[in-house]
């Protein structure tokens, strides 16, 4: 039963993926450029106002949007004329594509120069004109550009557990290095993570003697898994796994004692990305070094510590 379920995840994965990833098909609303005209020499601005605001109100109800002049989908012209106190009107609708323009709709209408006119105008654009045009096209979206990443921040941190008993601060800097994977609106960000964390430490080891100072540098590979809350925040979780040169200096001895450690971080923060290139971001992160017992610090196992970073990003 268990194989089954994966089994199915599997499928479902590799089903899902591929829409993730390309997702460049999208639709948009329909875009309408409307050209009002009279067919008399004596224009009436006034009418020609109401004219136009009643078609471009009724379009925007009827789910289309403004164009303008040569990047529109339909034109709407219409022509009107005033006879003693009535208006008469001739829509003509058309359609704008490759081949050049098709009509779509020819309609006519008279009616008295009424306090109802708006509502008369835009009922005649509803039932004999939109009716005749699609809401919606489809459209090629542009796929985004993946990019490469540099990160950059600097860090305080509070030791927390074992680690705690010989220190409490510690502050470090880090330097991320990947690759940005675009999948519409998350992203996955694969990369390489080092650094240098100090912590100085108060306690009395052991051997009665004053617990030196330790010096964590980090060998990471990392992955980070972000959101595009909209175009400024990007909340982000990155996890790492890797090794860490644990060293201290024992002033006796006028020596470096340390070696290379099994180590582990997870992070939570936000991206605020300024430009498409540059950003700044804050997080927070659970570290922590697998040391074995005694080896660099008497009666310690685990050097564990709770980070806030602040840095800043760069995209290209």
């Amino acid at each position: 039963m268990y194989r089954f379920r994966r089994l199915n995840s599997a499928i479902l994965f590799s089903l899902l993926f591929p829409a993730l990833v390309s997702g460049q098909k999208s639709s948009r609303p329909a875009t309408v450029r409307t050209v009002v005209v009279s067919s008399e020499s004596n224009q009436e601005r006034r009418f020609e106002d109401i004219i136009r605001t009643s078609i471009l109100t009724q379009l925007q109800l009827d789910g289309f949007m403004p164009g303008r002049l040569n990047f529109s989908d339909y034109i709407i012209e219409v022509s009107y004329e005033i006879i003693g106190f009535s208006l008469s009107l001739s829509f003509e609708a058309r359609q704008i594509g490759i081949g050049g323009e098709r009509i779509i709709s020819e309609v006519s209408w008279e009616g008295p120069l009424s306090l109802n006119l708006d509502n008369e105008i835009q009922d005649v654009v509803h039932t004999a004109v939109t009716r005749q045009m699609r809401k919606t096209f489809q459209v090629e979206e542009a796929k985004p550009d993946n990019k490469w990443s540099l990160d950059l921040s600097f860090s305080n941190v509070v030791q927390t557990h074992e680690s705690s008993q010989i220190a409490k601060l510690g502050i470090g800097g880090h330097v991320s290095f990947g690759y940005v994977l675009f999948l519409k609106r998350f992203s996955l960000n694969p990369g390489f993570k080092t650094g240098l964390i100090w912590i100085p430490t108060k306690a009395i080891c052991s051997d009665d003697s004053k617990c030196p100072n330790i010096t964590m540098v980090p060998l990471v590979a990392e992955i980070k898994f972000s959101y595009a809350l909209n175009q400024e925040l990007h909340p982000y979780l990155t996890g790492g796994f890797g090794g860490v040169w644990l060293f201290k200096f024992v002033p006796i001895d006028k020596e470096i004692q340390g070696g290379l450690e099994p180590y582990a971080d997870a992070a939570f923060g936000i991206d605020i990305r300024l430009t498409d290139v540059f950003g700044i971001f804050v997080e927070a992160e659970l570290h922590n070094a697998f040391e074995k017992i005694g080896a660099l610090i008497s009666d310690i196992s685990h050097i564990t510590g709770i980070a806030m970073n602040m840095g800043v990003g760069f995209r290209y």
